[in-house]
């Protein structure tokens, strides 16, 4: 899934989870040249 996800110009995510994002998984993205990720995680400590 990721290589398809590489090969966008502008790519946008949007992950609302309780998980976290592999580092694994931002590598292979780190190569596109517009990249914006919205990440909130189930975290007791943010302050909504």
């Amino acid at each position: 899934m990721v290589s398809l996800l590489e090969n966008n110009k502008c790519l946008t995510i949007l992950n609302l989870s309780n998980n976290k994002i592999e580092e694994d998984i931002l590598d292979n993205l780190s190569n596109l040249k517009n990249l914006n990720i919205l990440y909130i995680m189930n975290n007791p400590g943010v302050i909504p």
